[in-house]
Formats: structure tokens, C-alpha cells, sequence
């Protein structure tokens, strides 16, 4: 299960992951349910607008999702809370209906972008925001102080089934008001849905404001969510809009939080791309106030020299797009994001949101005239190498006094105009690696003698 660098047993970067039956089993995933139904209860009356004492749940397409959801429910429940069960939803669907219904929090189930066999759960704050460290700290002491009897509450739907549909038709909605209607027409695009929670909604959704869409991945398989697909996985969408004929493809991630977009000519475009890309568009509507946007420490070089040349400061923050959105929080900044491809729009949403970040993408190009080469190409990136490196104890290595004498000479070979970043995955077992240098041969040799280090560590834990 996920350990972060914050001392949580259970939470990371973006909520609780691991292997579905091992690790996440329904009687965790209760446990856990009624004690995050607890601490979101307890703060319910300091939160203004809080309209009802109950939460949202939602999952992705995984084998292992609805039960665990039905589970987690069920904790839910037997803490008091009200129970309004949407079903497969991407997880910005559940953060909608939070701000929308006015309740006490928010929960999914999905490991995002990991593989079928993986899953996790998340929560939202009666804000619609995700829940920060502290409050995964309550949880968390709440979970390992209950003393439980055996008896399970069955979920209490205060919402009837008839009122689910209509929230998710109003997400729909928010989404085409926020583009415009009809302001997509003439566009063509290729969706790939991973064959996640965005498999009937995104295609709907881009389709409804006027553009001509073909989907991919677009089953809802959960034995085949995130395989040989999506944003972590741009094979399929390279090779569909290219033959497609169309101009644009635009893949998402199993619980669509992230977006990644390609063009015909094979030419893939990540978060950053898209950042400098939406930063330029907003500024020149007069909606990027104050003129800065927020990415977190893994977002290249370039994009703040991108950033620099249209006047737009680059704040930087900690990894995740709960970092980010705190960051933006308090700069006031109305775009912010992830090289990864979680894009957040303030004055639209609370958390990373694939499906309207696509739909903003298509309007951008349809507005401008411009190809998805002119609007997104605009990073001239500094050469970056990302590894990842399985181990068995990710806090063991990071505190290893051999690999801070390593990263300390790595740091010195890289000299002023180069860059070293090493961090443990909040979501999975391994250790990040992340190097940049003018010179891509140093660079490439610098993380590869670092992660060579971190395996030697690695092969001593626990010998």
C-alpha cells in the first residue's frame, strides 16, 4: 500500500493504492469508509454552504471497483453519513457533485492511471477539494482506534436513483456551458477513454459541443483499463488518429483525471505543453488574473521559460494535483497543473479534470485557427530523463545517508544549469528519478548512476 514521504501509513499523494484483494480488501475499504465518514461528519458545521450530512461515491471500470465502492459505502453509512452512490463516474464527477449537492465530502475508487490489478481510494472535503494531510491524519488515527463489531449498515441512498443520472447530466452540462455550445463545430478529434470511468461520458460530452469525435478504448473493460491505452499509453491514440484522418487525439487515464493529446503527425504533447499552451489562450482573453500559473517541481525547464517569454510567473509546487490546487489556492491563480497531464482550471473546478481540459483544449484550437502544433508547441524543453526504480522500502532509500552522499555528487556533476530531483512515489512502489541538463548525455548519465545506487540500496534492505 502506499507510504508517503509524509509519514502516513495508508495515504499518498492522491489517496490510499494497492492490490485490489491483497491489500485494498472490502474489510479495509470499510474500516476505512466509516472512519473517513467520521472525520468528515465532525467538521461538517464549520464548512459554509454544507447543505446535507451526506457524501458521494463513485468508481472506475476495475474488476475490484464495486465492491470495494459498496464496501467503502457501507463504512460510509454505519458513521452516520447519508449515502448518494453514483456508480462508474471519473472522479471529477464526484468532486461536481459535492460543490453542486452542497455535501459533507466525496469518495472514489480508482487508482487512476495504474495497472487493472491495482486500486485506491480518495476523498473530498465538503469543499470539493481533496482531503490534505491533516485530515488523512484524523482519518487515519480514527481508523486504527475503532473498535468495530461485526455488524455491516447497508448503504442508505437519501438521494433517490432517479436524482444520480441528473447529476451527472449536470456535470455534462457545466462542461458544455463552460466551452460554449456548439463552439466545438468543424473540430475533429479521436478520443482514447482508457477504457475507464470516461468511456460513455467524454465521448458524449465533446460530441454534444459540436465536435465530430471517434472513440477508442471506449468498452469500459476494467481487465483492460490503462492496458496498451490512455494517457499513459499513447501507442493507441498515435496509431487511431493517424489513421483516422483527423487532426487531433486526445487520450485520457482510467478515472479521467489526466489528459494527454497527440497530433496526426505522431508528435505527443503532455501536461506542460498544454499549460504554456491554455496560459498563452487565457492571457490573451483577459482570463489569467493575476498572470501566473502553478506546476510542481517535475514540470521541465522549459515551460517556465515559455511562460516567461508571455510575462507569466511559474509557481512552483509539491507533487500532485492536490499540491497544485493549494497552490493555486493561495497565489489566487486560475490555471495550474502536472507534466503528467492533470490540469486544473480554477473558475471551473476543484481538482484535475481530463474530460473538460479536452473540451477547453478543442475549443482553444477552434477559436485560434491554430494547429495543435502551434498552440501546444510552444515548450522548447530542456533535456529531461525520468527513471523509475522498483524497490522494497521506498522510506528506507530515500533516508539512506549513501544516497544523499550520491544525490549530493550527482547535483555537483550537473553544475548550476542542471537539475536533479529524487522522490519517492506516492502511488506505487518506487523511487523517481528525475534529471535535467543542457548536455542530454550528462543527464542520462547522472540518472542512470543514481538509480544504479538506489538499486544497490535496495538490494541491501532487509538482507
Amino acid at each position: 500500500m502506499a507510504t508517503s514521504e509524509r509519514s502516513l501509513r495508508y495515504f499518498g499523494t492522491d489517496g490510499v493504492r494497492g492490490k485490489a484483494e491483497v491489500e485494498l480488501t472490502r474489510d479495509f475499504a470499510w474500516k476505512l469508509g466509516r472512519a473517513a465518514g467520521t472525520h468528515l461528519l465532525s467538521a461538517r458545521e464549520v464548512v459554509a454552504g454544507l447543505k446535507r450530512p451526506a457524501i458521494a461515491v463513485g468508481h472506475d471500470t476495475r474488476v475490484s471497483s464495486p465492491s470495494l465502492a459498496e464496501a467503502c459505502a457501507e463504512g460510509l453509512a454505519s458513521s452516520g453519513a447519508d449515502v448518494i452512490y453514483l456508480g462508474t463516474v471519473p472522479t471529477a464527477v464526484v468532486a461536481f457533485a459535492v460543490t453542486e449537492l452542497g455535501l459533507a465530502g466525496g469518495c472514489v475508487i480508482s487508482a487512476s492511471h495504474n495497472p487493472p490489478e491495482d486500486n485506491g481510494i480518495k476523498f473530498f472535503g465538503a469543499g470539493g477539494y481533496k482531503l490534505g494531510p491533516a485530515d488523512e491524519a484524523s482519518i487515519e488515527a480514527i481508523f486504527e482506534g475503532q473498535i468495530l463489531d461485526n455488524e455491516r449498515q447497508q448503504i442508505r441512498r437519501a438521494v433517490s436513483d432517479e436524482l444520480v443520472p441528473e447529476i451527472i447530466q449536470r456535470y455534462e452540462r457545466h462542461v458544455i456551458d463552460s466551452v460554449g455550445v456548439a463552439k466545438l463545430s468543424g473540430i475533429r478529434a479521436v478520443v482514447d477513454c482508457a477504457n475507464g470511468a470516461a468511456s460513455e461520458i467524454a465521448p458524449r460530452v465533446l460530441a454534444a459541443s459540436g465536435a465530430e469525435v471517434v472513440a477508442v478504448a471506449a468498452e469500459g473493460d476494467g481487465t483492460k483499463i490503462n492496458v496498451g491505452c490512455g494517457a499513459t499509453d499513447t501507442s493507441l491514440i498515435l496509431s487511431a488518429t493517424k489513421t483516422s484522418g483527423f487532426s487531433i487525439g486526445l487520450a485520457l487515464d482510467g478515472d479521467a483525471d489526466r489528459l494527454i493529446a497527440v497530433d496526426a503527425e505522431g508528435t505527443v504533447y503532455d501536461g506542460d505543453n498544454l499549460m504554456a499552451a491554455f496560459g498563452a489562450w487565457l492571457l490573451g482573453k483577459g482570463r489569467l488574473d493575476p498572470p501566473i500559473v502553478v506546476a510542481t517541481v517535475m514540470s521541465n525547464l522549459g515551460l517556465r521559460l515559455a511562460l516567461e517569454r508571455l510575462g507569466v510567473e511559474l509557481v512552483e509546487c509539491g507533487v500532485g494535483d492536490r499540491e497544485v490546487v493549494e497552490a493555486m489556492r493561495a497565489r489566487g491563480a486560475k490555471l495550474g497543473g502536472e507534466q503528467s497531464g492533470h490540469i486544473v482550471f480554477a473558475d471551473c473546478g476543484t481538482t484535475g479534470d481530463g474530460i473538460l481540459t479536452a473540451a477547453f483544449l478543442l475549443q482553444l484550437v477552434a477559436e485560434t485557427g491554430q494547429s495543435l502544433a502551434e498552440a501546444a508547441g510552444a515548450v522548447e524543453r530542456v533535456p529531461q530523463v525520468l527513471l523509475n526504480i522498483e524497490v522494497k522500502d521506498k522510506r528506507e532509500v530515500i533516508a539512506s545517508e549513501e544516497l544523499a552522499l550520491c544525490v549530493a555528487e550527482a547535483k555537483r556533476r550537473l553544475g548550476s544549469h542542471g537539475r536533479l530531483l529524487v522522490r519517492p512515489s506516492g502511488t506505487e512502489p518506487l523511487i523517481r528519478v528525475m534529471v535535467e541538463s543542457a548536455d542530454e548525455g550528462l543527464a542520462r548519465l547522472v540518472a542512470t548512476d543514481v538509480a544504479s545506487v538506489i538499486q544497490q540500496i535496495d538490494a541491501k534492505t532487509g538482507a
